[in-house]
């Protein structure tokens, strides 16, 4: 007899069924993919991703990303300094606060995905795991100073300019004490910095706007 293969489709259209009623009730839609359920609250966008790759022999691996867009900071950063990142971002830049759900050992056994015995234990833990992870996570980063507090450890890991540019910016809006602070170590770093990758004149515009508001 043949083996029974699940496709990424009846994947996500078993894991939109069981997830579905919980997170509509919590006030979340799902995109056209079925990939993707959102919600947007005062100029951020909190997403649930059902992340699925398929590998060969046809088995699927499977896990759960958590996202906050902040809109407000992304149209900073896409007014001053679009076409300057080093990222694929010259459509829109979209700024995102992450978190996988699923421990990358795997687990759960997510990654031999065959049968439909195999989709209801997805189905089941993935519902436990949203359920004890996704609002928390909304909850607890979707503050500026979160997310000034995060990409100010980004930088610190990477020494990557626009990490403390979002620091600066999220500390702007949050009227936080440390925004000059942030803004001379910003300041000092890309004056420091020889390579051309940095677009240090679009970087004083913006530190200029931010001062004025």
């Amino acid at each position: 007899m043949e083996k029974e293969y699940v496709t990424k489709k009846q994947l996500l259209k078993s894991l939109v069924e069981s997830l579905e009623y919980y997170l509509s009730s919590n006030g979340f839609t799902t995109n056209a993919t079925n990939e993707l359920f959102f919600k947007s609250v005062d100029k951020r966008v909190f997403k649930i991703h059902l992340v699925v790759k398929n590998y060969w022999p046809l088995k699927q691996d499977f896990n759960i990303l958590l996202g906050i867009v902040f809109e407000d900071i992304n149209i900073i950063i896409t007014k001053f300094l679009k076409g300057h990142l080093s990222y694929n971002y010259d459509k829109k830049f979209e700024l995102t606060t992450f978190k996988y759900v699923l421990p990358h050992s795997n687990q759960l056994g997510f990654k031999e995905i065959f049968t439909s015995n195999d989709i209801n234990q997805v189905c089941s833990e993935s519902l436990k795991l949203i359920e004890q992870n996704a609002l928390l996570f909304f909850e607890s980063n979707s503050s500026y100073s979160s997310v000034g507090e995060y990409y100010i450890e980004m930088f610190e890991k990477r020494k990557y300019y626009l990490d403390l540019v979002v620091a600066l910016i999220a500390s702007k809006f949050d009227n936080n004490s440390d925004y000059f602070k942030i803004q001379k170590r910003l300041i000092n770093f890309i004056s420091n910095e020889k390579t051309t990758d940095i677009p240090k004149e679009p970087l004083m515009d913006l530190i200029k706007y931010l001062d004025n508001l």
